[in-house]
């Protein structure tokens, strides 16, 4: 199927645009980009306005691994886990030539040291790259590894093939919806904002625009992220964040207008971000799920699942506290005796 058939949509978004992103001017000296934004500095600022640590341990001078750590404290418990927004998390690792054995046996050490000299903690949660080295390591630590899962398109993957996978209702929907609906390429997160705020009031409303905000300038600073906007007419029924580094791209985040007599517009705004993608030669990730509609959704693209590690660790204080509140949830919520018959 050719993948153009969609194009015929997009008025304001131009094509050929897709790998020139505009961006405002960082310094000369700046570093090239990782390969996932979540990793860099600039985030981490960003994400925690400063407020994290950076745990670097170095080995026989030619060894070195370093992981930011963003510290918590609630309930007079301390949590060490992801900033707000940041999907993933590896540690940089700076490693000798050697065979793989060798290689192997150096990570496992260096994750050890790392492990030694995180802060005290009650709580650690690290989501992990589907590519990362290091979970071995981290098991053989002491701490739990579990697998939660993502979709992803490697780098080069065809449209043509991509829309050739993807289950029939899918392509429908995204070929009906870019029949009726516009896509703009945003400056800014307003578009965002002011739909997320239309469909979640205040008081159910989980995000922190402030930190959103201020990352997502960073990356259009860099050239690393773009908001797309769908609009029926003058009404924008949906909106998302794409963000980049040197080697991956994810659909990052996502809201839509539910009341709207459009469907699949947000999966028409998914097949921009992998079009994105495609022409950048990057990785598309879709960065995994947060409910079952989520993950049906796309699953429909035909990518097998692929595992995110994500590395786990509690104290006793903290198994107590959450298995007290567990009991309470349970006997609150539990019906009273003459009702179960």
């Amino acid at each position: 199927m050719d993948h153009t058939l969609f194009a015929g949509s997009v008025r304001k978004l131009d094509p050929q645009a897709y790998s020139k992103t505009p961006r405002i001017a960082v310094p000369d000296t700046a570093p090239p980009p990782k390969p996932d934004p979540f990793s860099e500095t600039w985030w981490w600022d960003s994400a925690t306005c400063g407020r994290y640590d950076m745990i670097e341990v170095r080995r026989d001078g030619n060894m070195r691994i370093a992981l930011p750590v963003y510290p918590s404290r609630k309930r007079g418990l301390t949590t060490l886990a992801m900033p707000p927004y940041t999907r993933t998390l590896s540690p940089e690792l700076t490693l000798p030539q050697s065979g793989p054995f060798r290689r192997q046996r150096n990570i496992r050490t260096l994750v050890g040291d790392l492990v030694d000299r995180l802060p005290d903690y009650d709580s650690l949660r690290l989501m992990l790259d589907p590519e990362d080295e290091t979970p071995f390591g981290f098991s053989l630590a002491g701490l739990q590894v579990r697998q939660q899962f993502t979709f992803r398109l490697a780098a080069g993957f065809s449209l043509e093939q991509t829309l050739h996978n993807c289950d029939q209702k899918s392509r429908n929907l995204i070929r009906s919806a870019g029949r009726r609906l516009e896509i703009t390429q945003d400056i800014a997160l307003s578009n965002f904002i002011a739909l997320s705020h239309r469909e979640r009031a205040a008081s159910g409303n989980t995000h922190h625009f402030t930190i959103l905000e201020r990352i997502f300038e960073q990356c259009t600073r860099r050239g690393q992220g773009a908001a797309l906007s769908a609009w029926d007419g003058t009404k924008c029924v949906a909106s998302v964040i794409m963000v980049w580094g040197s080697r991956t791209a994810y659909f990052w985040q996502s809201t839509r207008d539910r009341q709207s007599g459009v469907c699949g517009a947000n999966l028409l705004l998914l097949w921009k971000c992998i079009e994105m993608a495609h022409a950048r030669n990057l990785t598309f990730d879709f960065d995994s799920y947060h409910s079952v509609e989520t993950a049906k959704m796309v699953s429909s693209f035909g990518c097998p699942p692929v595992a995110r590690p994500e590395i786990n660790g509690r104290s006793l204080a903290w198994q107590v506290a959450t298995t007290a509140k567990a009991i309470a949830r349970q006997a609150l919520s539990r019906e009273p005796d003459w009702q179960a018959w």
